[in-house]
């Protein structure tokens, strides 16, 4: 458990020497291979244009929503239901002109 609180403090704030020498090499070595490899992905990412910001990110997104809700709208038809008075309603007592 001390192990982990310490990769999170390393990830966020930073570890001071002696912190660092209480996690194994093994540990940091999987770690920093790890984010190497978040790093290279992102990287990829960049290069393949594959990366927006965020404003631009949110338009796609609400243009994809929009668009997948019209074609609900499109694809269904209205049902009609014919009305009926609430079951706790005695239906005895309704005159019908």
């Amino acid at each position: 458990m001390e192990h982990r609180r310490l990769l999170e403090k390393w990830i966020y704030d930073g570890l001071s020497e002696k912190e660092r020498e209480q996690l194994p090499a093994e540990l940091k070595a999987r770690a920093r291979v790890h984010f190497r490899g978040l790093v290279d992905a992102a990287m990829q990412d960049v290069d393949r244009d594959r990366v927006t910001d965020g404003p631009t990110a949110m338009r796609r997104l609400r243009k994809q929503l929009e668009a997948r809700s019209d074609r609900r709208e499109a694809t269904s038809s209205p049902k009609l239901r014919k009305p009926s008075l609430p079951r706790s309603w005695p239906t005895s007592r309704i005159a019908t002109a």
